[in-house]
């Protein structure tokens, strides 16, 4: 029995270190199969390879405008690893047609492309376009940037231009900021980085935005038409290792809430530790054009006499400028799954407890969930922090993000292995097949084993683990 033992651990360590690596092509859909748009899962749109180093896709017959399109190549169905790692590569089509696309990545080269090979007429009738401003204040636009947001739609002009007037809007002194958007869909807006509109100082205007779908040209003047006494909005900056982001003015998630008392503040969940001085101001219409508390050049701070997970509420009182703070000691936060009923029991439920991510003790968190009788087809899941909504992270880490997919090709049986990375909040899902498998057999090996309480194992590890699935004995 323990020669037996020692064959199936060998042959574990056999299968994982000839693991190979999927590559993907990920990216709008009209230049891709399928009908999910950046989709990393998509093993419609798996590379193939000869030789190992050498990895293509081939995408037939795709009727293209003339513009460009964005995507990129992904390892292993997971953001994780991309090409490129940041950013993204763009197809760009000169001519409106049919079109095949051969997409090539050389590994030994470090070189990755795409190529469209015109095949024939489009085929269809080219609608006429729609376009949309997208953009914030939420309290201009109505919604913040919605691209589906039909109350501000462009009015097609004589001369081909498109316009959107708002008339009599209140806005604070600082920024609009604004992209157009084609077709209500984000695959196409312009320009590339955000258009600035700046606002003066507090009043009503009247705002025009205009955009020229010849030379993708956006523009936008204001123009005063009266006083307004506005309500402030109060934001926190500082450092990152309380706020999450380095002293940004406007960061959505250190916006303050008003209180009854007509104080401010906000509330945060950080590891703080001895020997280190915080600091944060609070800053006007998230804007440093605006006045910032504690007035002039000094920030406030404090510290901490232990290190620890702890309970920050930031505050303030605009009738006398006062900021201060409030400390308490908590709890290490949890972090957990909610997603579609036919994979976590529970529908969207953030306190489900059967979907709580263990701590692997490497900055991961992992769960498994097996024994799930699945029918082909899209779920859905989130990471969410502390049980609740409030803090959530979707697809590529992105915080209140797209949902993660998670891609049944057939119906079947399956084992589900979910593992969140702490430091970049991307969730990985590796989905095992197990359908007609028993239980403590083992003919294969996934790369990635587990222990029984769902967490990843060391390749050295020993006794009951899970591999591709199944349970094994490794002596």
């Amino acid at each position: 029995m323990k020669k037996l033992y020692t064959l199936i651990a060998l042959f574990v360590l056999a299968v994982m270190s000839t693991h190979a690596t999927t590559y993907t092509v990920a990216g709008v859909t009209a230049i891709l199969n399928g009908t999910s748009s950046w989709d990393p899962a998509a093993t419609v749109n798996d590379m193939t390879s000869t030789d190992g180093n050498i990895y293509t896709l081939t995408v037939k017959g795709k009727n293209l405008e003339a513009k460009g399109y964005d995507w990129k190549i992904v390892e292993d169905h997971a953001w994780t690893t991309s090409y490129p790692q940041s950013g993204n590569n763009t197809l760009t089509i000169k001519e409106t047609a049919k079109y095949d696309i051969t997409y090539t990545l050389n590994l030994s080269a470090g070189t990755y492309g795409a190529t469209a090979t015109r095949v024939g007429d489009y085929e269809g009738v080219i609608s006429e376009k729609t376009y949309t401003v997208a953009g914030e204040p939420e309290s201009f636009f109505g919604t913040k940037w919605d691209p589906t947001n039909t109350d501000n739609d462009m009015q097609k002009q004589a001369d081909g231009t498109y316009k959107k007037v708002y008339t009599n809007k209140t806005l604070a002194k600082g920024t609009v900021k604004l992209k157009v958007v084609v077709n209500h869909n984000w695959d196409e807006a312009y320009p590339g980085s955000d258009y600035t509109l700046t606002i003066a100082e507090d009043g009503t205007y009247d705002v025009t935005v205009t955009f020229d779908p010849t030379s993708k040209a956006v523009n936008a003047t204001a123009e005063k038409t009266g006083s307004a006494e506005i309500e402030k909005e109060y934001y926190v900056a500082g450092m990152a290792e309380i706020l999450g982001v380095l002293w940004d003015p406007s960061y959505f998630y250190s916006r303050m809430d008003k209180d009854l008392d007509g104080t401010y503040n906000l509330y945060k969940k950080v590891y703080l530790v001895v020997g280190q001085t915080y600091e944060f101001k609070v800053v006007t219409n998230g804007s440093w054009d605006y006045a910032s508390y504690p007035e002039g050049e000094s920030n406030y701070t404090f510290s901490v006499d232990k290190d620890g997970w702890y309970e920050v509420y930031f505050c303030f009182d605009p009738a006398d400028n006062r900021v201060w703070h409030e400390l308490f000691e908590a709890e290490a936060p949890y972090y957990s799954l909610a997603g579609s009923p036919e994979v976590f029991t529970l529908e969207w439920d953030p306190q489900n407890n059967l979907a709580r991510l263990n701590d692997n003790g490497d900055g991961t968190y992992g769960v498994t969930i097996s024994n799930l009788n699945l029918k082909a087809g899209t779920y859905e899941c989130k990471v969410c922090v502390d049980g609740l909504w409030e803090e959530n992270y979707g697809l590529n880490g992105e915080r209140d993000g797209h949902n993660v997919p998670i891609v049944i090709a057939e119906d079947g049986t399956y084992t589900i292995h979910f593992t969140f990375t702490l430091e970049t909040k991307v969730l990985e899902v590796e989905i095992v097949n197990t359908t007609g498998i028993q239980a403590v057999e083992q003919t294969a090996c996934s790369y990635v084993i587990y222990n029984l309480a769902g967490q990843r194992a060391a390749r050295h590890a020993k006794g009951i683990l899970i591999c591709n699935g199944k349970k094994v004995a490794v002596k």
